[in-house]
């Protein structure tokens, strides 16, 4: 199930973290205006997306090999195209 959502600075991108069937939590991006999505992470548990302020990275939370980090990930603008 898709959970926490968080709306990019713009409003224009929803950043949100979904539980897969392997019981994974990952991140996706969801564009508004193409109804399309993306994912960003693969391994691990990463949840609790907050965008910059500029919009062109996110901060989350990442269980990962039994360790809990913040990452901060930066978006490539191509990304949307």
């Amino acid at each position: 199930g898709d959970r926490g959502p968080v709306f990019s600075p713009d409003g224009k991108t929803i950043a949100y973290w979904a539980w897969d069937t392997n019981h994974n939590a990952s991140l996706w991006l969801y564009d508004r205006a193409s109804q399309k999505t993306w994912p960003l992470t693969e391994t691990g548990w990463a949840m609790y997306p907050q965008w910059s302020r500029d919009g062109k990275s996110l901060l989350f939370e990442q269980y990962q090999e039994g360790k809990t980090n913040l990452w901060l990930m930066e978006l490539e603008e191509h990304l949307f195209e």
